[in-house]
């Protein structure tokens, strides 16, 4: 083997170990992730918040949130967000649930039950409401009375449970039955429905007696008396 072979030869081992390597670098690469399909959407972070802890949370529709169900009509569970209630099928009282708000309504609003988180938990005391005393209304009430003054409009005026009720047409002292037909914050007005006795009127006393002068008759005056004369 002459010269120019030996060097011919080296040459193509040496360019074959180059290419060698070259697909060893290439290969030794890390791999890019593969992009999503076009038209893939991501998935999106859908929040809950927990309305059982915050008592002013606020409801909004499609909104998601943990609750606690207080009370149930029937197979339909009843929750409260803040100030609205709603009703959520198929979760039952004492449920701690995540639910989805469909619909705000003025008298009403709902929503889907998404995931049941527990059941029978404790549902939190209420204090009892104190009772209001219920006040009765006067109107269409009937009332008898005496009559015992007039307002500077001519009218009658009676205190009857703390308000002061005006009855038109009558006099002091006359006894009357009367309905009340209006009522406001302070005082009613009624009408008379019946008048049972007229007012007494006072004779004057006897030495208070008027004297009808024209009709009386007047004193004969006494004669003069004359001197008598001297014999």
């Amino acid at each position: 083997m002459n010269t120019g072979d030996v060097v011919r030869r080296v040459w193509v081992l040496a360019v074959g170990a180059a290419v060698v390597m070259a697909g060893v670098t290439v290969s030794c690469k890390p791999r890019e992730p593969a992009a999503a399909p076009a038209g893939t959407a991501v998935p999106a972070v859908i929040e809950v918040r927990d309305a059982m802890t915050n008592a002013g949370a606020v409801a909004a529709e499609g909104g998601r949130f943990k609750v606690l169900i207080v009370d149930e009509d029937g197979a339909v569970g009843l929750t409260r967000i803040g100030e609205r209630s709603f009703a959520v099928p198929g979760t039952r009282k004492g449920d701690v649930a995540v639910i989805e708000i469909t619909r705000i309504g003025a008298d009403s609003a709902e929503a889907t039950l998404v995931e049941r988180l527990a059941s029978g938990h404790p549902l939190p005391e209420v204090a009892p409401a104190e009772e209001t005393p219920v006040v009765e209304s006067l109107v269409g009430q009937l009332f008898r009375v005496e009559i015992p003054e007039l307002n500077k409009d001519g009218q009658g005026v009676v205190a009857l449970r703390g308000k002061s009720i005006v009855v038109p047409d009558v006099q002091v002292g006359e006894r009357v039955e009367f309905r009340v037909v209006e009522e406001t914050a302070d005082g009613a007005v009624a009408e008379v429905v019946e008048r049972l006795e007229a007012p007494v009127v006072a004779k004057p006393a006897a030495d208070e007696e008027e004297i009808d002068y024209s009709k009386a008759v007047p004193k004969k005056r006494a004669a003069p008396v004359e001197p008598a004369s001297n014999p």
